[in-house]
């Protein structure tokens, strides 16, 4: 069987195409991974999104993309074929919104928030409140920032989310 490598030319942008040679006609079939790799590494097809990849070749698929291009066009490789994705964050995350982690949050009243919780105050003491309602006053005035939008994106293109 064989390919038509110069249709894969008319998909590829000038700065692409700069120092590939000549597109050839045809080549003959392959009859391995490793030898399907070397007729694809004459070309920059980890720049090129796959439609999809055989669940069999999957693996080795995203580790050569990984091998070849840089580590956002690996990753959205990974996050195109992976079955599902757990997205694992801190409170840094909302940090770019102005929110700040508890443990960098003002002191109430002049007392740090360590010194609060050393302090075994009674969860209904007006200290305890206080904080509290700030904290609520920060995130109630806070808008998502990229990384919220990026995550939201991650999540509408999983197949569980609709």
């Amino acid at each position: 069987m064989a390919t038509n490598e110069s249709a894969m030319y008319d998909m590829l942008s000038e700065e692409d195409l700069v120092g590939l040679g000549p597109a050839a006609k045809e080549s003959g079939s392959v009859h391995s991974f490793a030898e399907a790799l070397n007729l694809l590494d004459r070309y920059p097809w980890y720049r090129l999104l796959a439609l999809d990849v055989h669940p069999e070749y999957l693996d080795e698929v995203v580790r050569a993309v990984a091998e070849r291009s840089d580590p956002i066009t690996a990753a959205r490789w990974l996050l195109k074929f992976a079955g599902s994705v757990a997205v694992l964050t801190g409170a840094g995350v909302s940090a770019e919104s102005g929110i700040r982690h508890s443990a960098a949050t003002v002191a109430i009243a002049d007392t740090p928030l360590q010194d609060l919780a050393r302090l075994k105050v009674s969860p209904r003491s007006k200290l305890v409140w206080t904080w509290y309602e700030e904290r609520r006053r920060t995130i109630a005035l806070a808008r998502p920032n990229d990384g919220h939008y990026a995550i939201c994106r991650i999540e509408e293109r999983s197949p569980f989310s609709r």
